[in-house]
């Protein structure tokens, strides 16, 4: 399977927007060849601000959480900083569990740093 047409990748005039095809970002059983695919994607571009849109992605496992720190590694080696956008509730839960909330900058509407009641 050719993970780089299932990562779409489009340059905006403030950075670049990340694209997963559903389910991509939390398939473990292809990790390495995703990890691979981001990497091509991120050598292949000067990237500093990255937004990588989740809005396919509606839980996150550690797998998914890996390549978003794998990101956040490479973008930030340039000065960079990785934004999160339209993150579900699900995947905000999780980010707030694994205090990732702290490195990511996440772009809606509601806090995730806030706990959720119950």
């Amino acid at each position: 399977m050719a993970y780089t047409e299932q990562v779409s990748l489009t340059s905006t005039t403030d950075g670049h927007i990340m694209r997963f095809a559903t389910g991509l970002l939390n398939a473990s059983s292809a990790a390495i060849e995703i990890a691979r695919s981001l990497e091509i994607t991120l050598d292949n571009h000067q990237i500093v601000s990255l937004r990588v849109d989740l809005e396919q992605t509606k839980w996150i496992g550690s797998a998914g959480l890996n390549h978003l720190l794998h990101l956040h590694r490479k973008v930030s080696i340039n000065g960079g900083e990785v934004t999160l956008l339209n993150v579900s509730e699900t995947v905000a839960e999780t980010l707030r569990l694994t205090r990732l909330e702290r490195i990511f900058r996440i772009d809606q509407p509601h806090d995730i740093s806030a706990p959720h009641s119950v």
